[in-house]
């Protein structure tokens, strides 16, 4: 039976650009930036990281806009993930910036909780 292990939870702009994939992969990056999970090897003796599995909830504007394939190369561990992407995060009004490619003058920010889930035997 697979049971959580952690939540990170983080947060991510796309500044420039108004992308609600590039916001997610950074509110992803920002939960996972500061865990190493030595506890997979050491104290759940997994020896194929494939065996772990990943859970991204994201609140974004534009959910529809977001390329799921694209998210899951933001993990360093591959294998068994599921994103979940829904209507959240904010737009913020700021400025359009031509030359750094802005299509509008919104900013877009993510919100992402990831959850590990390692098998536990009873």
């Amino acid at each position: 039976m697979k049971k959580r292990l952690l939540i990170e939870m983080g947060m991510g702009v796309d500044q420039h650009g108004q992308s609600p994939t590039k916001a997610a992969i950074k509110a992803i990056k920002n939960a996972i930036q500061n865990v190493y999970i030595s506890g997979l090897i050491e104290i759940f003796n997994i020896k194929n990281l494939e065996e772990i599995e990943i859970l991204a909830e994201l609140g974004v504007p534009n959910p529809d806009m977001v390329d799921i394939e694209e998210l899951k190369t933001a993990f360093p561990i591959q294998g068994n993930i599921k994103i979940d992407v829904k209507d959240g995060g904010m737009k913020i009004k700021a400025l359009k910036i031509e030359e750094l490619k802005d299509l509008s003058d919104e900013v877009i920010i993510c919100c992402a909780a990831v959850s590990v889930f390692v098998n536990v035997v009873n």
